[in-house]
């Protein structure tokens, strides 16, 4: 990977600024009140592909149009934070040199999206300068459906000629319709969604690239494909009761609760937790007691039904729940004296 002389990079920040009529500054924020009138902004965070926790400070930002003319320009903050504001609608580039560490080289990124009064958001990873060149990069899913303000995770995986490289590529959205961020404990890049419509979130890495489809919708309440209970009759020492629901959501699940309605009609609710291994089923085991109720004078006793409806609650507060005519029905058998002696 090759970097320019110090002296050439400062040089065409001087030029982006002179012909921006000066904007920028040291923090990672940029200024133009001269731009046209359909204008956005570009905001994110630079740093380093192979620790993507940790921004890269004092890097060049310039952003320039299809036909290399400069834009905007700005230097990243302490946290590597960087905000372009006033580009002109279109599809443009970022040019990004870390300057002040060696180790590190420069990423460029084409076709980030600009439009009217909308913010941008850009993660630019930048490779060590002396890391192999990526041949391969692939972005999972592939197409995603989120309702609005919800999110969706997406995994990247960069493969050279021989073999994979421990890298975060670059991030971005189209579209306008959410940004993203990157959950360091999980590996993975996390899509939020702030506005309906259309876009990609596009993966860059060196000069290879990725993209899957997004599509946001307005939010709706969770989508239960299954409710189980088993067994659904115990003999009269009461037992153990496994419940599991299947859900779905744009949003992502934020709780799954089953309440059981004892014979007395009051009720108490246990969470349910995702099955491991799984991305919709839910799963726990309740133990109901053994039948309390009291011998009639036949010397029978009757049997106790409990009543189980699951509540399920997305991260936007949407909640589904069982119709009453649908709630599981669970049967406590009754005991019979047996004879007495003769």
């Amino acid at each position: 990977m090759t970097r320019l002389p110090l002296a050439a990079t400062l040089a065409a920040i001087l030029l982006a600024i002179l012909v921006l009529g000066g904007c920028g500054g040291g923090d990672g924020i940029s200024h133009d009140d001269g731009n046209p009138l359909d204008t956005g902004t570009i905001s994110g965070r630079v740093v380093r592909a192979d620790a993507p926790t940790s921004g890269i400070s004092g890097a060049s930002v310039i952003v320039r149009s299809e036909t290399g003319s400069p834009l905007g320009v700005a230097t990243t903050s302490t946290t590597g934070a960087f905000t372009v504001r006033g580009i002109p609608v279109g599809n443009q580039t970022i040019v990004v040199d870390t300057i002040g560490e060696p180790t590190y080289g420069e990423q460029t990124v084409t076709g980030v999206p600009v439009q009217k009064d909308l913010t941008t958001s850009v993660m630019v990873t930048v490779l060590r300068v002396d890391a192999p060149a990526p041949s391969v990069l692939d972005l999972t899913p592939e197409e995603v459906e989120v309702d609005l303000n919800g999110s969706a995770t997406f995994t990247a995986s960069v493969r050279t000629s021989s073999g994979s490289l421990a890298v975060t590529p670059t991030f971005y959205v189209t579209g306008g319709v959410g940004v993203v961020s990157y959950d360091a404990s999980t590996k993975k890049v996390i899509f939020t969604a702030t506005r309906e419509g259309t876009g990609k979130l596009r993966a860059v890495c060196g000069t290879v690239e990725a993209e899957s489809d997004i599509t946001v919708v307005e939010a709706g309440s969770p989508d239960v494909s299954s409710f189980l209970v088993a067994p659904m009759s115990l003999p009269a020492t009461g037992g153990d009761v496994s419940i599991t629901v299947a859900v779905t959501d744009g949003d992502g699940v934020k709780t799954v609760q089953a309440e059981i309605f004892r014979p007395d009609t009051t009720s108490y609710r246990i969470t349910l937790p995702l099955v491991l291994g799984t991305q919709e089923t839910y799963r726990a085991t309740t133990e109901l007691p053994a039948n309390n109720n009291p011998y009639g004078t036949d010397g029978k006793q009757n049997p106790q039904t409990y009543r189980v409806q699951y509540i399920v609650t997305d991260w936007a507060n949407q909640v589904s729940t069982t119709p009453t005519n649908e709630f599981v029905t669970i049967t406590v058998a009754g005991l019979q004296v047996p004879p007495s002696p003769e």
